[in-house]
């Protein structure tokens, strides 16, 4: 036995009692051998008090406190052998506090202290999400590359693992990359959803409406060979992207919730609009048309391209009356309104306006 545990134990024999002593000593010598020995070094003994009341602070959500004390311990004890843990903590209190540019740097100072073999794979998703809040894409990659074949990996977090991946590739614009992990996470989606019913359709949804977002990303700002003349050509090869974004789009609002769909509803009207916009000019008339044929092609182009405009209006209206009847999606009113106000001044400029809000009377009986 170490000299310095016999006193501990014959402490608890004599204020316990014979009833309990046996389940206090096992506690305290399972303990670490330097939390022992900390009860009897005065510093080590604060440091581990502040931890204490630190992680208190936190499991009763007073973060600033928390805050406070952990910082606090980072100051008073920088070589603390808690110090990992600390760090922890305070990335999980930056979190909530919703600063994430500290919850990174905390996560990321954990992690450079721990063995990643053995790490719960939440807290490089921790570090990875802390980054991305912040736009700091690359870094979050390099901390999701970290669990490439990592032995902790659930099937839940290999989905989670191809859809955020998917996401971040797509904030630096990583398009061919983020649509190949997105599929990959459909792909997983479907293998595990038997398996682990806790896969909500969230994830699914979510990954068609960014599948959505790339096809408009190349549909708006890819260079696509010059459209040519006649009403079935003025796409161009952006046909091909703007059907494949509506497909996506429209999956994302068949799995998705209210909210989604909502949003994937206005993503398909802003696609049309700004097709339109983006096409209208792009016709070219050579100089050596005569100006009453040149003015005649114009408008038979504007009208042609204004057909996109007309679409925008459809979607729209439908966004409008899905936002009208579903309660909780009624601040989404104002921004379709504008949205009808934007397509109803297109739509004028090019003779093709309609009411804005169709309202068809009640038809009377014969």
């Amino acid at each position: 036995m170490r000299p310095w545990l016999g006193p501990i134990l014959l402490s608890l024999l004599t204020a316990c009692g014979q009833t309990t002593y046996r389940a206090k000593i096992d506690q305290l010598v399972a303990r670490p051998l330097s939390f022992n020995r900390a009860l009897f070094d005065g510093a080590l003994w604060k440091a581990h008090l502040l931890y204490r009341d630190g992680s208190r602070a936190f499991d009763h959500h007073e973060y600033g406190r928390a805050y406070e004390l952990l910082s606090e311990y980072v100051r008073r004890y920088p070589e603390g052998e808690l110090l990992p843990r600390v760090h922890l903590k305070l990335g999980l209190t930056c979190r909530e506090l919703n600063e994430p540019g500290k919850a990174a740097d905390y996560f990321s100072r954990y992690l450079r202290q721990s063995d990643h073999r053995f790490e719960p794979p939440r807290h490089f998703f921790f570090a990875a999400e802390a980054y991305a809040a912040d736009e700091h894409y690359h870094e979050a990659l390099f901390y999701l590359d970290q669990l490439e074949g990592h032995s902790l990996l659930s099937n839940q977090d290999t989905v989670r693992l191809a859809l955020l991946r998917g996401f971040y590739a797509f904030g630096l614009r990583h398009l061919e990359d983020s649509e190949r992990q997105l599929l990959r996470c459909l792909d997983y989606i479907d293998t595990y959803r038997t398996y682990l019913p806790a896969i909500e359709d969230w994830e699914r949804a979510k990954a068609y409406h960014v599948l959505g977002e790339i096809q408009v990303h190349r549909a708006l700002h890819e260079e696509v060979r010059a459209p040519e003349a006649g009403p079935d050509k003025v796409l161009g090869d952006r046909a091909y992207w703007t059907e494949r974004a509506e497909y996506y789009f429209r999956r994302a609002i068949e799995v998705g919730d209210t909210g989604m769909a909502m949003s994937s509803l206005q993503r398909i009207a802003e696609l049309y609009l700004g097709l339109y916009r983006l096409l209208l000019p792009s016709l070219v008339i050579p100089a050596s048309v005569p100006r009453a044929e040149a003015d005649r092609l114009r408008l038979q182009f504007r009208q042609e391209v204004g057909l996109l405009a007309k679409k925008a209006q459809h979607v729209y209206q439908r966004a409008w009356s899905f936002a009208k009847d579903v309660q909780e999606l009624e601040t989404w009113l104002p921004t379709i309104e504008a949205g009808l106000a934007e397509v109803e001044v297109e739509l004028a400029a090019c003779g093709l306006l309609a009411p804005v809000l169709e309202v068809h009377p009640p038809k009377k009986a014969p």
